[in-house]
């Protein structure tokens, strides 16, 4: 019998039906794969409606006072027979899948009527994908989320790739210049991951910097990291935007992020994400300071020499 030899891409399979790839000599681990996406696209496609969705929230906290400057809002997935599962396993494949744009809006929605709730409207983040920027409606979806939930539109912070604002994609760059005439901020989101340049942050719409986990999990280990980040933070303070550092999770990393003049920070070593219950018992109790300032206006800590 004749196999097919023909070059496939897995990607075509997360928006085919399933019987497509049926006769295809694929080899067995492959075709379980294919499938387990599959199912997971299937899964999906009814996650929003079965509202299996659920967001926690993770503080964002000031280096120089330690207050809270705001949460980012983290998605998760509570599939039945699963358990909760993490956006790194999921997200991609709903990328894939073209099911991205309306997860994203109801991550928009939800967040935005969170922290509409909370005593002061906390400032809050949401990561915001590179097709939904390229989709023409973006803007009016998230002035409609505003618009119903009744948060400030300064209150709320895009999260988005330094290579996807800087794409020159011309819906991308018509959206991004909508959502900002809107009142919200734009946060480029783990910078270090890719490189970057002076000249193309210039460019950005953008208020607040957040630098990679990658650059953090190091810095208080790798000696060259410490000039990077100090590298960045200068960038970051030079076009006026706030710097904030993730994944922190060592005293060791707040004493170097202190040192370098970093604005803020979020990681395990602070809290992790959490309900919007916890973190709501935590705000009305004061065991988290309550938001004096949002992610774009923080207070600066005084850098130290080189």
């Amino acid at each position: 019998m004749q196999r097919h030899t023909m070059a496939w891409n897995p990607t075509d399979a997360l928006s085919s039906p399933m019987s497509s790839y049926d006769n295809l000599a694929l080899p067995e681990e492959m075709r379980g794969q294919v499938q387990g996406r599959l199912t997971t696209v299937h899964a999906l496609r009814n996650a929003v409606v079965d509202d299996e969705l659920v967001l926690h929230y993770q503080p964002i906290v000031g280096l120089y006072d330690r207050r809270l400057l705001g949460v980012e809002a983290l998605v998760r997935w509570n599939r039945p027979r699963f358990g909760l599962v993490k956006p790194e396993e999921f997200i991609s494949i709903a990328e894939q899948a073209g099911l991205i744009a309306e997860i994203d809006s109801w991550v928009i929605e939800t967040a935005c009527r969170q922290a509409a709730s909370w005593h002061g409207a906390v400032p809050i983040a949401v990561n915001l994908s590179a097709q939904d920027l390229r989709r023409p409606d973006t803007a009016g979806t998230v002035s409609a989320a505003l618009r119903r939930t009744g948060l400030p539109p300064g209150t709320l912070t895009l999260e988005i790739g330094e290579r996807t604002l800087a794409s020159g994609d011309a819906t991308i760059e018509a959206n991004a210049a909508a959502i900002s005439a809107l009142g919200v901020r734009f946060a480029i989101d783990h910078l270090g991951a890719d490189h970057s340049s002076f000249a193309s942050l210039q460019q950005l719409p953008a208020q607040l910097l957040k630098i990679d986990q990658s650059l953090v999990s190091t810095l208080d280990e790798d000696e060259a990291c410490p000039g990077i980040v100090r590298a960045i933070v200068e960038m970051g303070h030079a076009l006026g935007l706030a710097v904030i550092a993730e994944g922190v999770q060592r005293h060791g990393q707040v004493d170097r992020l202190r040192a370098l003049g970093c604005d803020g920070a979020q990681g395990r070593l602070f809290a992790r994400p959490q309900p919007a219950a916890d973190l709501g018992r935590g705000l009305a109790a004061g065991a988290i300071n309550a938001p004096r300032v949002a992610f774009w206006s923080v207070e600066r800590v005084p850098p130290e020499p080189s």
